[in-house]
């Protein structure tokens, strides 16, 4: 499902929006944030379900590390945390968006056949941001679904 398809503009979004609003108004918004968890899961995971262990991976990864360096004393500390959080990203982009471009040239030049890689979607950037923007201010207030939230 892309953003500007019929199935994204006239099912998905009205359904997600009217669903969101709905639950925010009349439960907790962390139900509400828990809807928008399980309709992103379900758009990233429409167009093939499993590359879904990317993502789940990715931000589960992305919680640790961000939970992580919330609960670090020492700026050290923080840096490894942060850096091992966009080195890890990093890794993930460039294989997933990346390795098809060196196998194709590589089978171009040896006249081999290599497999084809699929790619995932930019949400991994997202997760970035989750890491790097985590504070300690907002450390109890911190679950995976406003991290879901905040990709709105």
């Amino acid at each position: 499902m892309l953003f500007n398809s019929f199935e994204f503009i006239f099912a998905f979004l009205p359904i997600t929006l009217a669903v969101y609003f709905l639950v925010a108004r009349v439960a907790d918004r962390r139900w509400a944030h828990g809807w928008l968890l399980l309709a992103s899961l379900f758009f990233y995971g429409w167009w093939n379900p499993a590359n879904l262990w990317i993502i789940v991976g990715s931000v589960c990864f992305n919680y640790w590390v961000g939970t992580r360096w919330i609960q670090s004393a020492g700026l050290d500390r923080r840096r490894t945390y942060l850096t091992l959080g966009i080195a890890a990203n990093l890794a993930v982009l460039g294989y997933y968006k990346y390795a098809n471009f060196f196998v194709d040239n590589l089978d171009a030049l040896t006249g081999g056949v290599a497999a084809t890689i699929q790619g995932t979607d930019e949400g991994g950037n997202f997760a970035w941001d989750y890491a790097a923007d985590a504070r300690p201010v907002e450390a109890a207030r911190r679950t995976l679904a406003p991290f879901w939230e905040s990709l709105r």
